[in-house]
């Protein structure tokens, strides 16, 4: 192997500290996290038999365009700005696929290519602004066809600066072997190297080819599928972490809630054991403290066991609430039962709840000062094993996993993740109707992913259980607690009267009247005001 070919570096020591930051390391660790991830992920209804083929095959070769001279300066300059190369290391990688791919069919090499193309930068302009924002810098990024623009193949080879010519037949030569050694690709001898100023040529011809195909709906679906696997794989490479490969919830998930349930007097209900058996979509109504979360975490387990049958891999369970607290208080009771470790917390303050924990965790103030740093440090691991898919049991807001629906690569894994998965949905009649509709939208999705959907509530209305029949596909069973099971615990009167009507105010003030406490909540300022000044002084 070339000394030169050894020496590429893929990162800077300031973005990786690992110490090994070798390209072909690089390469080879993407790849085989590829494989973790598609152990994790398993078979995605709707895509093509070669789909993870592909993918692998687009991790192996993401890199590759970073053997350019400027990059290399660039990366050793440690962020130095006049060696900010200013080029796409992804467009440049495109340069080596034809060659290696002979092969494949025209629709495998091109999935190959836009994962490879786009595992940074979209391929043209998204209509979401905040779905290609520079998360450091702020600035909009631009698209491949906007930086590389189709007719602007002139010209190319001098932005991209030199190449070594021996460095691309020794790269691609070893892309080969490594791709034959994993069985991705037959062996071969009969490789076409090009010289540099035909590399860059070649990788401006593939994108344009990229960017003038009419993708169908379905290719566009499998295309931010394969760039988010990529993604995934390379972050985890970076990263130097793997997935916890345990399933969330398995057959001793029912003895982990029945001893929970001994240790207060209780058994399992009739309705718990019915959600429980039940393999497909759930709608679970009970009262609040009558049980649904261990009912849905029970019907959970079925469906996990169900789509491992099913499609491998290891299906994540992602419970969502709409508030915060609730949120973090569902963290903790999962805990509790499943241990802290295993549960992931997704929403924008993970980090502080993390911490929270952590500080709490500590018995004096002592131990807090002088273990702060180290409470820190583990809140942001925890934070960002999440932001990583590391758990497969997690708790958050049902935005979190909407942002799979922005596509790009900053949230095309998001959506990878959501494949054969299980979504439980708590409190969903908590939402507002243009984000009921968004997430309405969302189940429907995940479900064509190969995902199951449970809807949990002690108060949905009946409308919305139409609308969640309308929405999803397959069927929706319904899992009843029993009327007696059931409490009254508030009555509710409406009134036709605006609220600063007189007969509001009459009502208000003979309740004052009777010493009773009145709440009067008005959602706007105005009425808040007229409110205060005619009951004020009354009160």
């Amino acid at each position: 192997m070339n000394e030169n070919l050894i020496d590429l570096w893929a990162k800077s020591p300031e973005n990786d500290t690992s110490g090994d930051l070798g390209l072909l390391s690089h390469l080879l660790a993407t790849l085989e996290s590829g494989s973790v991830v598609r152990g994790r992920i398993g078979a995605i209804r709707g895509t093509p038999v070669w789909f993870w083929r592909c993918a692998l095959l687009a991790m192996l070769c993401h890199d590759a365009g970073k053997l350019a001279r400027l990059f290399q300066r660039m990366v050793r300059a440690g962020g130095v700005r006049d060696a900010i190369w200013g080029e796409r290391h992804g467009f440049l990688s495109l340069g080596f696929l034809p060659a290696l791919l002979e092969e494949l069919s025209e629709a495998e090499r091109r999935l190959v290519a836009l994962g490879v193309a786009t595992h940074h930068r979209a391929l043209t302009p998204s209509r979401s602004r905040s779905s290609s924002v520079d998360r450091r810098s702020g600035k909009v990024k631009e698209a491949l066809s906007q930086t590389y623009p189709r007719s602007g193949g002139k010209g190319l080879a001098a932005r991209i600066g030199p190449i070594d010519a021996d460095d691309i037949a020794q790269l691609m030569s070893w892309l080969a072997d490594t791709a034959a050694a994993h069985g991705l690709l037959a062996p071969t001898e009969a490789l076409i190297i090009p010289d540099p100023a035909a590399l860059v040529q070649i990788a401006h011809t593939e994108l344009v080819a990229l960017i003038d195909h009419q993708f169908s709906a379905k290719e566009g679906l499998v295309a931010v599928l394969a760039q988010g696997a990529v993604t995934m794989a390379d972050h985890l490479a970076s990263a130097h972490t793997d997935l916890d490969g345990r399933p969330p919830l398995g057959p001793d998930t029912r003895v982990l809630i029945e001893d929970h349930l001994a240790d207060m007097n209780g058994t399992l209900a009739d309705f718990q054991v019915r959600a429980a058996q039940h393999d497909g979509h759930l709608l679970l109504r009970a009262p609040t403290g009558g049980g649904k979360t261990e009912a849905a975490l029970l019907w959970a387990a079925t469906q996990v066991q169900a789509i491992t049958e099913r499609a491998g891999g290891v299906p994540r369970v992602n419970y969502t609430l709409p508030y915060l607290a609730s949120i973090n208080a569902m963290a903790i009771r999962m805990g509790g039962l499943f241990g802290d470790e295993v549960i992931g917390v997704s929403h924008s303050r993970a980090g502080s709840f993390h911490l929270s924990r952590a500080v709490a965790d500590l018995n004096d103030e002592e131990d807090r000062d002088s273990h702060r740093v180290t409470a820190a440090e583990k809140a942001v691991s925890r934070r960002e094993a999440t932001r990583l898919f590391r758990e497969t049991l997690r708790v958050g807001t049902p935005y979190q996993l909407l942002r799979g629906a922005l596509a790009g690569a900053a949230h095309s894994s998001v959506l990878l993740d959501s494949a054969n998965s299980v979504f439980i949905l708590d409190e969903l009649h908590a939402y507002d109707a243009e984000r009921l509709g968004i997430i309405l939208a969302g189940l429907r999705f995940w479900e064509s992913l190969g995902g199951r959907i449970g809807v949990v509530s002690a108060t949905i209305p009946a409308a919305l259980v139409d609308l969640l029949v309308e929405t999803l596909t397959e069927p929706l069973a319904v899992v009843d607690a029993p009327r007696g099971s059931w409490r009254i615990r508030h009555r509710l009167h409406t009134s036709t009267d605006h609220l600063t009507a007189p007969a509001t105010i009459d009502a208000i003030r003979a309740r004052l009247d009777a010493e009773q406490s009145v709440l009067v909540v008005a959602n706007n300022v105005a009425d808040a005001q007229a409110l205060f000044a005619k009951l004020g002084p009354y009160a």
